[in-house]
């Protein structure tokens, strides 16, 4: 009560001053007005460090001023150490509001008595949050009168007893498994059992999106004591003015690039170049080749340096070397602590220097740098627009796919197929099920060269849909077979109807119609004889592109109804919807949601395992070789998915060049690579279950349509209620309308939603075989090494009874020559 009118002044400057960038309330104990003023004053206010370290801030105070952090479009760093937060709803409204923040690039959280229940917030913040630079967290010292869990409890299944330990278990598994390794180790002075982290200590968490190495969340854990694993063993790792892994932002860092370039720099080296930097300890650091050639070389590295100034060297060939091209001060003008000073002069003296580069970084001039990585950038757009993105993505892609169309159309030989007063209509037709042909051509063709389809192997396509007989020597075990009464083609005519569809020139040059044939009974092994020989005649063949796909298509709908009274289009849509539709695009491949990609769900999943989807691209993403390789591992392998169905998923993720002449790139992009992902997490649902949660279900309410169809008969018996233009019955139809819109959206969200949690469940697959097959690796590593120490260290077994008999006869032959020698001396 007392406080208020002596800050109230204050308030008003801050909120009327254009320059004041930094303001420290420190140790100061606000009443509720206060909190309200301080709120408000956020909204308008330009500063961009605000501290309120120790105000006694309790769950009301902090409710009101994450109202205020939502208005707020400026504030870059905030200190909110040692207050009073209790409620986890509360904390989980302020963590809401520094993860939507635009600019908010270090929060101090620390020495708070923060609930467990807000771990899962604590982690979407620092996964959604696209400003974040450094986390300060936990510190709270009454946890150290917690009872803490004992080593046999330290599992990996066991439930998370503090912050820390869930924290690290979400996001940095390794270091926590470091961590549990540490806790079985006895303390060597006291003998004890150590224990793990937990919120006693103080978890900071940074990240440098403007240096590649450092763009993911790194840990630091500062221990209350010296029993955890990472202690003051950890803290004197670090002495005065060395940046090993600390929080940027509070050492005032900023990004330098150090770079040898020869020969500007000096010699052409031969080896790998190492910086050696005063803020490392003068410890070696490689770098990395940039460029070479035969007269220029560029090593570069990328490093975080603090104030002051820092002095460094370049050592490559066995010799240290100082770059000619940047700057260096004599060795007399070094100033550094004694240790490191005696370190860098004991290195100058051994390599006979007296120069050291040294590069300068002033405190007062450092800054924040914003913005992201452009695949940061990226993915974080995705995930923000939501719907909006989603449409866009949905419109690009119905966009891309006529425009297919379009270059397809032109080289079907579309005079042959129809009479012209029928194009239009046909054409329109045609675009209505592209999208069905294109996915029949890119499973085929994925399964044969991988762009196009080889005219030997366009068989299979009259077998999977049936209407070609399967050759009994490539019948696979348990594939139900087709009676031959449904089957209308024969080997001779899918030869001509192949022949005409990838003919070139007009209508003269074209083959004649297909002769009607009359299927006679024969046995397997002449048939698989009249199939060999139509190969060889396809084999020489150009491959089938994809508009000529699209012209087969066409040629044999006509075909199969040329007895039927009925048009290009009816024969075209019956084709489609009866053969393709119904007998190819089926479970595991197919259907296959595109739209679900692009759903805001998705794309929280993409960004929250976007380090994981990375890393497997770029080891699984380069060929259909290594994708089935990655199916393998998985173990998805049964009699209804083999490696031909990976070969047409990895064509079917891919996006389709424009020209149906051209050929796609043979990798994955990192956006194709994620659809291929999400086509792989169908396969792990059974078909009943994946057709369930992809076809589309009609709601099982009345339309308005049909309402209004019925209220003749309804208003016979009933007079009408009528509200200005629209009658009651249209009143009710419309309700009707909206009601059953409604349902269909909310039917659609739950598919989306289904879809998602398949995804997420083949990425925790995914990242438990990894897991499964590093400790497979790391075992069989170990296993070689101790093999090979115990061969190196094993003693030589001893000499044979043979050795020993040969050995001595040697010996006693030598004895027998001397003696005869010195006898024959004595004798002369």
């Amino acid at each position: 009560q007392t406080t208020l009118p002596v800050a109230l002044p204050f308030f008003l400057i801050m909120r009327q001053s254009e320059t004041l960038k930094r303001v420290d309330l420190s140790e100061n104990l606000f009443a509720p007005e206060a909190w309200s003023c301080i709120s408000d004053l956020l909204k308008v206010t330009k500063i961009e460090a605000l501290s309120l370290r120790g105000c006694g801030a309790i769950d009301q105070h902090i409710v009101k001023f994450a109202q205020g952090l939502d208005g707020n479009r400026d504030l870059r760093e905030l200190n909110l150490r040692a207050n009073n937060f209790r409620s986890a709803a509360a904390v989980e409204k302020l963590l809401e509001a520094i993860t939507t923040h635009i600019r908010l690039a270090h929060v101090d959280l620390a020495e708070n008595n923060f609930p467990i229940e807000v771990t899962d917030a604590i982690v979407m913040m620092l996964n959604k949050s696209d400003s974040l630079r450094g986390v300060h967290l936990l510190a709270n010292v009454s946890a150290l009168t917690k009872q803490m869990r004992l080593e046999e409890e330290l599992r990996d299944t066991a439930q998370p007893t503090c912050i820390c330990e869930g924290i690290f278990k979400r996001m940095f598994r390794a270091s926590w498994q470091k961590a549990v390794d540490a806790t079985k180790q006895a303390h060597p002075a006291t003998g004890e059992k150590t224990r793990a982290f937990s919120d006693a200590d103080e978890l900071v968490l940074w990240c440098a999106r403007h240096v590649p190495e450092h763009s993911s969340w790194q840990p630091k854990i500062i221990s209350a004591d010296d029993s955890s694993p990472f202690g003051a063993e950890e803290r004197r790792a670090e002495p005065d003015g060395v940046f090993v892994n600390d929080c940027w932002v509070c050492r005032r860092c900023r990004h330098n690039n150090f770079r040898w370039t020869s020969p500007g720099s000096g010699s052409m080296p031969l080896t790998d170049v190492a910086l050696l930097a005063s803020f490392r300890d003068f410890e070696p650091v490689f770098t990395k080749r940039d460029s070479s050639s035969a007269k220029r070389a560029i090593h570069s590295k990328d490093c975080l340096i603090p104030p002051g100034c820092n002095y460094y060297l370049f050592e490559f060939g066995g010799k240290v070397h100082v770059a000619k091209d940047q700057p260096s001060v004599s060795l007399t003008r070094v100033e550094l602590p004694a240790a490191r000073k005696e370190k860098l002069m004991a290195i100058c003296r051994k390599h006979c220097l007296e120069k050291v580069n040294v590069v300068e970084h002033p405190s007062l001039s450092f800054t924040i740098p914003e913005g992201l990585g452009e695949a940061q950038l990226k993915e974080r757009i995705h995930s923000m627009l939501g719907d909006g993105m989603s449409k866009r993505d949905d419109g690009e892609h119905l966009h891309r796919l006529n425009e297919c169309f379009e270059a397809d159309w032109h080289f079907v030989k579309i005079s042959e197929l129809c009479h012209k007063d029928e194009e239009n209509e046909f054409k329109f037709i045609a675009r209505s099920r592209y999208a069905k042909v294109l996915e029949a051509f890119l499973t085929f063709a994925g399964r044969s060269d991988g762009c196009f389809i080889k005219q030997m192997d366009v068989f299979d396509f009259f077998e999977e849909i049936q209407l070609l007989e399967r050759d009994d020597f490539l019948q696979e075990e348990g594939e139900p077979v087709v009676a031959s009464t449904s089957l209308r083609l024969t080997l001779a005519d899918v030869e001509a109807l192949v022949k005409q569809a990838t003919a070139r020139g007009d209508s003269s040059t074209q083959s004649a119609a297909l002769a009607s044939h009359v299927r006679t009974a024969k046995n397997p092994r002449t048939l698989h004889k009249e199939r060999k020989e139509a190969v060889k005649k396809l084999r020489e063949g150009d491959a089938i592109n994809r508009a000529q796909f699209l012209e087969l298509c066409i040629r044999l709908c006509i075909h199969l109804h040329a007895h039927d009274l009925m048009s290009t289009k009816e024969m075209f849509i019956d084709f489609v919807d009866n053969y393709i539709d119904k007998k190819l695009l089926k479970p595991p491949l197919s259907p296959f949601p595109k739209s679900f990609l692009v759903t805001q769900e998705m794309h929280n999943v993409l960004f929250e395992n976007a380090t994981t989807l990375r890393r497997l691209h770029q080891a699984y993403g380069k060929s259909f070789g290594l994708l089935i390789t990655l199916a393998q591992k998985l173990r998805l392998y049964d009699k209804s998915f083999t490696a031909k169905h990976v070969r047409s998923l990895f064509a079917l993720s891919k996006v389709c060049p424009i020209s149906c002449q051209e050929r796609s790139a043979p990798s994955l992009t990192y956006e194709e690579f994620t659809e291929a992902i999400a086509r792989l997490a169908l396969v792990k649902r059974f078909q009943r279950q994946q057709s369930s949660l992809l076809e589309s279900k009609k709601s099982p309410l009345v339309t308005g349509g049909a309402l209004l169809a019925q209220s003749g008969t309804l208003t016979a018996s009933a007079p009408t209620l009528s509200f200005g233009k629209l009658s009651g019955a249209a009143r009710v139809a419309s309700l009707v309308d909206k009601i059953s819109n409604i349902d269909a959206r909310q039917m659609a969200q739950q598919k989306s939603v289904a879809f998602a949690k398949c995804v997420e469940k083949l990425i925790s697959l995914i990242k438990e075989r990894m897991r499964e097959l590093q400790e497979g690796l790391d075992a069989l590593k170990m296993a070689k090494e101790n093999r090979f120490a115990k061969e190196t260290h094993e003693m030589k077994p001893p000499p044979t009874g043979e050795q020993q008999s040969g050995f001595v006869l040697f010996v006693g032959s030598c004895v027998t020559i001397v003696a005869w020698l010195i006898f024959g001396v004595i004798c002369c």
